[in-house]
């Protein structure tokens, strides 16, 4: 049945895929909404307080981009996977043009407790589940203060639920310089948010 399934996905994005370099404007609004959700949450993460018009605009950078690219995507990887790189590259620039870096408390203002629920597994000491509003706004702080290059591994791996070979893919990185990160930057949330104070 899972065969069945990802046969049928992957007829579905090859069509959509050949729509979209056919100039089908059906196809560019579905490709939108489909996989817009995810790029914006990748740079919500990655560019911790971008504004809703600077947040707008890289989106559309980043599908610009992956429509004048459409004819180099070869399915090595996922059409998802193939996007969010597009995005992390978007981002960088983003975050090169803005410096945006010491402003992070709107950064990731809308995030929901589902979005963050990753935390539960980067420690012991806090359940996803028992995670209080209060205590969201804190492991925004906490998540915003580690590295890019960390919260990016995080925010693919948890928050977009990519395979760490799909990280690793979108990062542009090799599959164990992709574990380090997602490692190191678990290590570094939980330390975080143990000096917060970020308990069930």
């Amino acid at each position: 049945m899972r065969d069945d399934n990802s046969s049928k996905d992957a007829k579905r994005t090859e069509d959509l895929i050949q729509r979209l370099i056919n100039n089908d404007s059906d196809a560019v609004e579905q490709f939108f909404v489909e996989y817009e959700p995810a790029v914006s949450r990748y740079i919500v993460h990655t560019v911790p307080d971008i504004t809703e018009e600077d947040l707008a605009d890289v989106v559309q950078e980043t599908f610009i981009g992956a429509l004048r690219s459409l004819k180099d995507y070869r399915g090595d990887s996922s059409l998802t996977t193939w996007v969010l790189r597009i995005a992390h590259y978007k981002a960088v620039d983003a975050l090169r043009r803005r410096q945006v870096m010491n402003k992070r408390e709107e950064a990731i203002e809308n995030m929901s407790s589902d979005e963050v629920s990753f935390v539960g597994t980067a420690s012991a000491d806090v359940e996803e589940d028992v995670v209080d509003e209060q205590d969201i706004a804190l492991v925004r702080q906490a998540l915003a203060s580690l590295p890019p290059d960390q919260r990016q591994a995080l925010t693919l791996r948890y928050v977009n639920g990519l395979r760490v070979d799909d990280v690793a893919a979108t990062m542009n990185v090799s599959r164990r310089k992709a574990e380090l990160l997602i490692t190191k930057g678990r290590a570094a949330l939980r330390e975080r948010l143990i000096e917060l104070d970020v308990r069930p």
